[in-house]
């Protein structure tokens, strides 16, 4: 029973390098800010536009 809750749960092909990891986690990084920069403006633009209706 110890055994099944030690078990490796990584894919048994994956023989990464560390730089490799980290460009991998740095590409997925970049991602991750690039759609929240984009969520972000765009919640500013309907803002701004929201505000032009009441003026």
């Amino acid at each position: 029973m110890i055994e099944a809750m030690v078990e490796d749960r990584r894919p048994r092909g994956t023989d990464l390098s560390g730089a490799d990891l980290r460009r991998r986690q740095r590409g997925k990084n970049l991602v991750v800010a690039a759609f929240l920069l984009v969520m972000a403006l765009a919640f500013f633009a309907l803002t701004i536009v929201r505000m032009g209706d009441k003026l």
